[in-house]
């Protein structure tokens, strides 16, 4: 069962864009996840899907090369857990081609990034913001007066669900966020 608070009503968050086409790959990509409890991801370039592929593990799918580098990537990959967006999946957007990222829950939330008129930093810029963005958000977390009632799991999702809204706001790029 979900802890409540793990429930996103998504106010906070532009409404998810995604068509018929990309849900049903995330779709794909959850069902996959939830049975094998590893991540998998499914890119599309000029219209079309890439193959599913996976790295076998829970955290983190490994993204074929000559998927990363075609052009006009959007990039789908399913949670096994109920994160949101982390900071390496959004730093898949410092690569020059790569158009969206997007990411389904466990419990089949969507989050979606995208650079639009924002900012597209460098790997090394990306870095050098998070070197400092990280550990303000760990303080800001420990500090707000609910988190100490707070579990280890929730206060990890409340730092990575705001890493992704400062990193958003930092090089103003579009947030979305819906359900599946």
């Amino acid at each position: 069962m979900i802890p409540e608070r793990y429930k996103d009503d998504f106010k906070d968050f532009e409404p998810l864009t995604i068509g018929q086409e990309e849900r049903a790959a995330l779709d794909d990509l959850h069902r996959r996840a939830i049975a094998g409890e590893v991540e998998y991801g499914q890119g599309r370039t000029g219209g079309r899907f890439t193959e599913v592929f996976t790295s076998g593990k829970p955290n983190g799918v490994q993204i074929p090369k000559n998927i990363l580098s075609a052009p006009g990537l959007c990039l789908y990959h399913a949670h096994t857990n109920v994160t949101p967006l982390s900071a390496d999946d959004l730093k898949l957007l410092t690569g020059d081609n790569i158009e969206r990222v997007s990411v389904v829950t466990r419990n089949r939330d969507v989050y979606s990034a995208w650079i639009g008129d924002g900012e597209r930093p460098s790997a090394e810029e990306f870095e050098e913001v998070m070197g400092w963005l990280r550990p303000e958000v760990d303080d800001d977390m420990l500090t707000r007066p609910e988190s100490f009632s707070w579990s280890i799991r929730e206060l990890n999702y409340m730092s990575i669900r705001e890493q992704a809204f400062r990193i958003a706001r930092h090089f103003k790029w579009h947030l979305e966020g819906g359900k599946l």
